[in-house]
């Protein structure tokens, strides 16, 4: 491994990672941040994403390729990582996360997307001084929307999350405001057990609501996007309403038919519960 100095988070130790695993995604989110600093020659369906080889990974931990391969699964199994694969041979797999250190999470003025063929080994490691000034008005109420969110009940990451993709088919408010009206219908609809009738319903006391929703946040805000490029009259926010309500959906069920050794086990590798999931019809 080079001698360069990258951060490992601490929030990575609630996963059940491996130290090489642990120090992957601490060269991954390096490597994100020289993303962010290049603007839109790494962003993408509304979020930023690094390039890097599993060559270069095998290198610099002086381990098989395999063996990154592996790694890089149990990533994404942790909801760490998502992959999209190379079109052509010889390309490189692009990553994105869902969930993003407090450091990193993108700022609200967004880059326009565009392709783009650099060489991310190449980047500078430094970040360069930017000589605009911030919108301290739009910072502050983007902050107090965040802090208002985030005492209602949500991570502060979905709270980023929800900053991130704030856009004219759905602003960061309404996002907000979409997702406690699905939990609302959820509570409407799901029944559960007597013993969890309250706390499966609850962001204080489940987890799963929360960790579903910084799951398949992206997903949804892709699929959305995709839709409003296809001609004709979309109803995005009812899009997104019923894809809120089929999330948090499943996290009720899991979380009322889990115990708690279970439910750990789902936030660490949750692709490995889909008989489980589907049983639950969730």
């Amino acid at each position: 491994m080079t001698s360069t100095y990258f951060k490992v988070y601490d929030f990575l130790f609630n996963y059940q990672l491996s130290s090489r695993q642990m120090l992957i995604m601490g060269r991954f989110y390096n490597r994100l941040a020289s993303s962010m600093r290049h603007g839109s020659d790494f962003y993408q369906d509304g979020d930023f994403y690094i390039i890097y080889s599993h060559d270069e990974l095998s290198q610099e931990f002086q381990v098989t390729k395999r063996s990154i391969s592996q790694d890089i699964q149990a990533l994404k199994k942790a909801g760490l990582l998502e992959v999209q694969t190379a079109k052509h041979p010889g390309q490189a797999n692009r990553y994105f996360f869902p969930l993003k250190p407090e450091d990193l999470i993108p700022a609200n003025q967004k880059p326009a997307p565009e392709n783009s063929t650099k060489s991310q080994a190449q980047l500078p490691a430094t970040p360069q001084p930017t000589q605009t000034q911030p919108d301290l008005k739009q910072g502050d109420e983007t902050g107090c929307l965040k802090e208002g969110q985030v005492k209602a009940g949500l991570h502060p990451h979905l709270a980023n999350l929800l900053a991130t993709y704030n856009s004219s088919l759905a602003s960061s408010y309404e996002l907000g405001h979409l997702i406690f009206a699905a939990k609302k219908q959820v509570e409407k609809t799901v029944t559960v057990s007597s013993c969890s009738e309250v706390e499966a319903f609850l962001f204080e006391t489940n987890p799963l609501l929360n960790f579903e929703l910084m799951r398949n946040f992206r997903p949804v805000m892709v699929r959305v996007r995709n839709l409003a490029k296809k001609p004709g009259h979309h109803n995005f926010k009812g899009y997104i309403f019923k894809a809120f309500t089929k999330i948090l959906t499943r996290a009720v069920r899991c979380f009322d038919n889990f115990d708690a050794n279970t439910l750990q086990n789902y936030m660490a590798q949750p692709d490995a519960f889909r008989e489980e999931l589907f049983f639950l019809g969730a």
